[in-house]
């Protein structure tokens, strides 16, 4: 929320224990990342901007986006601990049989 005061002072003076009463179900990592993200991204904040719901909006968004990298992790992980299908090892048998009758 420091962050958020300084990249726009207007908001400076917001009640910071309804902010924590309304965000704290955020993962903190997330809630990190979305600040982050609105000070990169946002020009202005008018004053009848509802910043919970920006945050809260952001904060899922980033969410989301770490369950689908650890998601995509494990099925490349599941992917290369699963043994191969036969027709591979039959290829590979294959390819191993020509290469001895040419030598």
């Amino acid at each position: 929320m420091v962050y958020l005061a300084e990249a726009f002072p207007s908001r400076s003076e917001v009640n910071l224990k309804f902010y924590f009463d309304r965000l704290k179900h955020i993962n903190d990592d997330d809630f990190h990342h979305a600040v982050l993200h609105i000070i990169d991204t946002t020009d202005k904040l008018y004053p009848d901007d509802n910043l919970i719901a920006i945050i809260r909006k952001r904060a899922v968004y980033e969410s989301k986006l770490r369950e689908n990298r650890t998601e995509g992790h494990l099925k490349l992980e599941n992917r290369h601990s699963s043994p191969p299908p036969k027709e591979w090892n039959d290829m590979v048998a294959k390819i191993a049989k020509e290469k001895e009758v040419k030598t």
